[in-house]
């Protein structure tokens, strides 16, 4: 991709620039390598046994992926184009190589096995070689750990593929709320159906208007993009590959949406580096010092500043996580009927408990912390720019930390890392709900009055709603919390990494004021012609 040179080209330039003058290029070589590796990831996700896999092997006309799995061997699957090496991924991150000889891999199973990672050498991968394609395990499968697989997906993917079979056109609650979330984040998804030899053309049009329908009912745009493909018998995947091609032709504009602010930053940085040098180039000794000073100065005090805002910032975020305890309780005690029915027909509770505990998490952070903590860093953007520094280089660089980094990012990041840490609290649930449900229903099940057992059942569902509401509210705030921990982390770094820019460029003129004026003038036509170089690139 042409644009992955071009920055990779600007970066190395830039380091050029910055090793000059000693500055530490590990940001940019941090930066160079992510760039690099760059792929829109497209996760296929959809329930269990809708053809996922078949349509992967149908359209690379190999049978790399296994068909004949369970929901415990089911695991996370990504296929891009390379040179026919195979990873297995276990839970520590260590890998296995294999060769595409020895797919499908057999006796995979979840519980011991992260994912799996296929390079292949193939035409249409390589048609399509800015392009991750990621098969997911099914929505249905009833295993948390499946779940808490596709939500690690979601920070980083740029489109999502939904697979649905057309001998059952529905979208269950655990989809249909995905698929919301996936709207909170604008992400694009693209709706395939699968299995339509079995049905007639007029019954696949049929199907096609129906999904059509309840997709955009979901996602509330006027166009969903669909299509019909069959990766059995007589194979015609002609549809999904179009997709393909259509992420592959927007993977140059989701790469400059992911990376031209970040490039900008970090040539500005440098550019403010240079200009400070310039600046003070007529400063004495005396003055620099005084310079030096009053930056730690300025320093201290907007560090005691930020920590007061911080504070006020807490308590809000404790009546956030407050609020959105609560509606994870009014929304489990809405659905009490519900979960009291499973329960009394002996049936696993956890899909229908994790779905709206998600849901309810997912809206809450957006109508609840979100606004908060724009508000919160839009407060330490304008005490940064307006009462406490007065030096422009690093007014200008916290300003874009601020806004263009961390509130365009909050969206996106923010509901489902929290979301991944509620898929990790749940994991416990599974076993002490289904042991807690197995025992009131072993009971229950002995009695003949139906009465009686639905009395029993409505108690098990009270007593499961609690135990949700209380673990799952402590688990989402400690969560929020430690995601206010890292924000104001990354808040400091970076005003101590421009502190230490500027002490360096305090440093640099220094060294240069004993100097002839002849020697001092050529070094400042160097530093001037290094900043015409960063404005070119």
């Amino acid at each position: 991709m042409q644009c992955i040179k071009d920055y990779t080209a600007k970066l190395n330039e830039l380091k050029i620039i910055q090793a000059k003058y000693n500055l530490d290029t590990s940001d940019t070589d941090e930066l160079i390598k992510e760039i690099e590796g760059f792929k829109v990831t497209a996760p296929i996700i959809g329930n269990f046994s809708t053809g996922k896999s078949s349509m992967l092997n149908a359209i690379l006309g190999k049978r790399l992926l296994s068909v004949e799995i369970t929901p415990e061997t089911a695991v996370p699957t990504e296929i891009y184009y390379g040179e026919n090496v195979v990873y297995k991924v276990d839970l520590e991150g260590e890998a296995v190589t294999y060769s595409v000889e020895d797919l499908p891999i057999r006796d995979l199973t979840i519980k011991d096995t992260e994912l799996v990672r296929v390079e292949y050498d193939h035409p249409f991968l390589k048609e399509i070689s800015n392009v991750k394609l990621v098969d997911l395990p099914g929505f249905d499968s009833g295993i948390e750990l499946h779940n808490q697989a596709i939500d690690k997906y979601l920070p980083n993917s740029l489109a999502y593929i939904l697979v649905v079979a057309c001998d059952e056109p529905v979208l269950k609650d655990n989809i249909t709320n995905f698929v919301k979330e996936l709207d909170l984040h604008d992400m694009p998804l693209y709706v395939v159906l699968s299995k339509s030899s079995r049905l007639t053309s007029e019954e696949v049009m049929e199907c096609k208007k129906l999904v059509t329908s309840i997709v955009t009912k979901i996602i509330d745009k006027d166009q969903v993009k669909i299509t019909s493909i069959e990766s059995y018998g007589d194979v015609n995947v002609n549809g999904i590959k179009k997709f393909l091609l259509e992420i592959q032709q927007n993977s140059e504009r989701l790469f400059e949406i992911k990376y031209r602010d970040r490039l900008a930053n970090a040539i500005k940085n440098m550019e403010n580096f240079l200009l400070d040098q310039i600046n003070k180039k007529d400063l004495t000794l005396s003055e620099l010092e005084e310079e030096k000073d009053a930056l730690q100065g300025e320093i201290n005090e907007l560090l005691r500043k930020i920590n007061r805002e911080r504070e006020r910032f807490d308590k809000q975020a404790d009546e956030c996580i407050e609020a959105i305890k609560n509606k994870i309780s009014a929304d489990l005690i809405t659905a009490s009927s519900a979960i009291a029915a499973l329960v009394q027909n002996g049936a696993n509770v956890n899909d229908k408990i994790n779905t709206i505990v998600r849901n309810a998490v997912a809206i809450g952070i957006k109508s609840e912390f979100e606004p908060r903590l724009q508000k919160y860093l839009k407060s330490i953007a304008d005490m940064i720019n307006v009462d406490v520094l007065k030096d422009e280089g690093i007014k200008m660089n916290v300003d874009q930390l601020s806004t263009d980094n961390m509130i365009q990012d909050v969206a996106m990041k923010a509901v489902p890392f929290v979301l991944a840490a509620v898929g990790a609290i749940m994991g416990p649930f599974g076993i002490v709900l289904g042991g807690m449900v197995g025992a009131f229903i072993d009971s229950a099940m002995n009695i003949s009055q139906s009465k009686i057992k639905e009395k029993k059942a409505i108690e098990v569902a009270d007593g499961i709603i609690k135990t949700v509401s209380e673990q799952a509210g402590d688990g989402v705030g400690a969560e929020i919390k430690r995601y206010i921990v890292e924000i104001n982390k990354d808040i400091e770094k970076e005003i101590l990494k421009q502190k230490e820019l500027l002490d360096k460029s305090l440093d640099d003129v220094s060294e240069r004021v004993a100097l002839e004026d002849s020697k001092k003038n050529e070094a400042i036509f160097k530093i001037e012609c290094d900043l015409t170089q960063l404005k070119a690139i």
